[in-house]
């Protein structure tokens, strides 16, 4: 009769391995129950984890949904970085570098609920996580702005700010309209339009040719 096998024991997870379990266990919430059920003690059990580990290793609630945040939303420093560099190795002007900053940033977000459930969340709320998750926003805006080429004729933060606040309104409302000043928020075909607006706007500010960087 064979000897029957001795059980195997069980890989410890790494830190990374954990971390990744434990932030994705955020996203499942936020997908699910939206940021209302978010909770230390709910992402501890979805990720079969302690709460005490989601302290040491993110410092808290709060520590663990600025690192999501960091990661997931396109406006982080890391991800600023990255797609300047790529856009720095090119000789594109300022109207090409607005157009891709503006069209990836309505593409990444309409792709991410859950990053929408979090600007939902920040413009109705006053609580300090909210006002710390704009502030991180708002610094990687103005970081990705100043490596632009300058243009002394025009606004550029304001026109580039109005421009990213309108599609992410218009993100935002597609989740209870089906279309905005008769524009579809549903279908390719509505989404297309909003960015052929987005070059006739940039065209008849900076002209066909844009800007040349200097």
């Amino acid at each position: 009769m064979a000897k029957p096998r001795a059980a195997v024991p069980k890989r410890r997870k790494s830190r990374v391995e954990t971390e990744l379990t434990i932030v994705s266990a955020l996203e499942e919430i936020l997908t699910g129950q939206g940021f209302d059920g978010l909770g230390i003690n709910a992402v501890a059990q979805r990720a079969g984890v302690s709460k005490e580990l989601i302290y040491r290793y993110f410092g808290g609630l709060e520590g663990l949904i600025l690192a999501w945040v960091e990661e997931r939303d396109y406006w982080s420093m890391k991800r600023i970085d990255a797609a300047h560099e790529k856009l720095s190795s090119t000789s594109a002007s300022l109207k090409t570098m607005l157009r891709q900053s503006l069209t990836t940033f309505l593409e990444d977000l309409r792709a991410k609920p859950q990053v929408q459930e979090i600007r939902r969340w920040e413009v109705s709320s006053r609580n300090p996580l909210a006002r710390r998750i704009a502030r991180q926003r708002e610094e990687a805006g103005i970081r990705l702005l100043s490596r632009m080429p300058k243009d002394p004729e025009h606004d550029i933060s304001a026109i580039h700010g109005i421009l990213q606040a309108g599609l992410c309104y218009l993100v935002l409302r597609s989740a209870v309209l089906e279309t905005y000043c008769g524009v579809s928020l549903q279908t390719p075909a509505g989404w297309r339009r909003f960015e052929r607006a987005i070059d006739q706007i940039l065209d008849g500010v900076l002209g066909t040719n844009g800007t040349k960087r200097k």
